[in-house]
């Protein structure tokens, strides 16, 4: 979705920010955002919450390298991947990230 003067603009953000912010303010969180586009719901999410860790998938090489410029201000808390679905537990795995026991959450370390 595109804002006036041509900017992006997050669908929904307001309510993505309310809904995820609980699980999000935990010490070590992590976000896979598989749909990451142009990381306007990235950005906002990693500014509300400075201790995120995000990993970011798209398919469009044009969106991972444009959400790289995008979200390089965070330094080593993003990580951009080209990457599809089927290939999230592969990303993970190869950012040293696990599943923790009992819960679907995952966690990196």
């Amino acid at each position: 979705m595109s804002a006036p003067g041509g900017g992006h603009r997050p669908v929904l953000l307001d309510r993505v920010l309310a809904l995820l912010g609980p699980a999000l303010d935990r010490a070590g969180a992590v976000l896979v955002d598989a749909t990451l586009g142009r990381a306007g719901h990235a950005q906002a999410l990693l500014d509300a919450h400075p201790g995120l860790m995000l990993i970011g998938l798209d398919t469009d090489a044009a969106a991972v390298a444009e959400s790289g410029r995008l979200l390089a201000r965070y330094g080593d808390r993003v990580t951009v991947t080209r990457a599809v679905y089927d290939q999230v537990a592969a990303v993970l795995s190869g950012r040293g990230a696990s599943p923790t026991p009992m819960t679907p959450r995952w966690t990196c370390g």
